[in-house]
Formats: structure tokens, sequence, C-alpha cells
């Protein structure tokens, strides 16, 4: 079973062209969200039947009841190793992997933080 990867606020529409899938092109389908979703309804809409989400910044929160409403997610990437708006215990307490991307001074391209996961055998 191939598994499905959400990257939200995707503004610009690059995530999936300016990282490179390709390590992961074969076990992943990714899909990225320009739009904004403000309410926890709206994100359990999009979300559900994703095994990933990438998030970018701290912009969409990820509190308990959330993750308690996403019961495929199993994987969830941020870009930066702090991010205070996942509810990091209870991302654990539903067997959800939470891993980031060391911060820079520099920009990065955060749909590619998905990748390293992906190398590293959480994505399998």
């Amino acid at each position: 079973m191939r598994l499905r990867c959400a990257v939200l606020d995707d503004f610009q529409q690059v995530a999936t062209e300016l990282a490179d899938w390709s390590p992961v092109a074969d076990r992943v389908d990714a899909v990225s969200f320009s739009e904004h979703f403000d309410t926890e309804d709206a994100l359990v809409s999009a979300l559900t039947g994703f095994d990933i989400v990438v998030t970018l910044r701290e912009r969409v929160p990820f509190p308990a009841s959330l993750l308690a409403r996403l019961p495929r997610l199993k994987l969830l990437v941020a870009s930066g190793m702090r991010n205070s708006v996942i509810d990091h215990a209870a991302a654990e307490a539903h067997g959800v992997t939470v891993c980031g991307t060391a911060s820079t001074s520099t920009r990065s391209k955060p749909a590619g933080t998905a990748l390293p996961c992906g190398n590293a055998g959480v994505v399998t």
C-alpha cells in the first residue's frame, strides 16, 4: 500500500516541485495544500486518509484533539526541531512519530523535510 503525504500551507505550490521526492516516490504520494485550514474540522476533513503530514513552521496546531481524529497518521514532520504547537505527548500516545529538520539561519526547502525521515527508515 502506498503512503499518502500531505504538505500543509504550500502557498506557492512548489513543495512537490522543488524538493527531490525521488527517494520515496515509489512508496509515497505527496499532495500539497495551498490553502490554510482555519479549523480543526477543516483539517480533519483534509487530512483524513493521510499517513504523513509535513507542517511548515508553527502555522498549524496539532493538539491532542486533532491527533485523536487522525487515526491513519503515523508521521508528523515539522520544519525545525522545536514546534510549540505540536502536542508531542499526544502524538506519542497515538503512535505518531514527530521529526523535524535542524534549524539554520538560511532558508530551506521545507517540503524536503520528509525525505530525511524516509531515508532513515521511518517511511517504509
